[in-house]
Formats: structure tokens, sequence, C-alpha cells
């Protein structure tokens, strides 16, 4: 129904808000101390030992978590093409006067590339996961 498709939609919106001002958190926190690390991968780090450990010695707590990241992680992976082009990585590197052609081509065919490719490797580790849990 629509109602739970806006209910669905409030909770991805509060994930990615949260899982962004977290981010800015800890970036604000390394550049304050000095640190020059990704805050991004400081924050999948914690976030990975916390769930370990967490799930050690508070499964419950652990389980509402999860429960409660499920429409923001399931809109994530849907988009995960989306949100990681390592094509587009390179852009701000590159000298765009006279290769606007070819930035613009790289744009398009890592973008269509990494689109594609990425699809058919959550579809076939979504198929395998199915298959093991029947």
């Amino acid at each position: 129904s629509f109602g739970a498709r806006v209910v669905w939609g409030g909770k991805v919106v509060a994930g990615l808000a949260l899982a962004s001002g977290a981010n800015a958190v800890v970036k604000t926190a390394f550049e304050e101390m000095g640190v020059n690390f990704p805050s991004g991968i400081a924050g999948m780090i914690v976030t990975c030992g916390a769930l370990t450990a967490g799930s050690r010695f508070f499964p419950k707590l652990v389980k509402k978590f999860e429960k409660g990241a499920e429409p923001t992680l399931q809109w994530v992976s849907g988009h995960l093409a989306m949100l990681f082009a390592p094509a587009l990585a390179m852009l701000p590197t590159l000298d765009m006067g006279n290769q606007l052609g070819t930035v613009t081509s790289i744009v398009v065919v890592g973008w269509l590339g990494s689109y594609v490719s990425t699809v058919f490797m959550c579809r076939a580790a979504t198929s395998m996961a199915l298959n093991k849990a029947a």
C-alpha cells in the first residue's frame, strides 16, 4: 500500500541520515586530531567490530538493530552501483579541457559497466543465499 511505502521510504531516509551524520562526526573528529584516514572506512571497521562483538554478547540488541537497518540496507544494496562507480573516482584528476569526449565516455561506459556487473553480482549472491537457505 501507499502508506507502507511512505513508512519504508522514511526509514530509508532516516537510516541514510544517521549514517551520514555518523560519518560527519568521525570525519570532524579525525580532522581535529590530525588523523589522515578515510572516515568511511573507519566507520565500516567500527560498525563491523561492534556488530561482531555485539552478536556475541548482546544478540537480541543486534537483531533489533539489523531489523531497524534493513530498509536502508536493502535500498543501498539495490543502488550500490550508483553509489560506487570506480571510473568516477578518477574525474577530479583529469584535465577536462580537450578531453571532454574521453571523460564523457569514461563516465558513461564506467558507470554502465559497473552498474551492470554489480547487478549481476548482487543477483548471484542473493540466489546463492536463497538456495543455501532452502
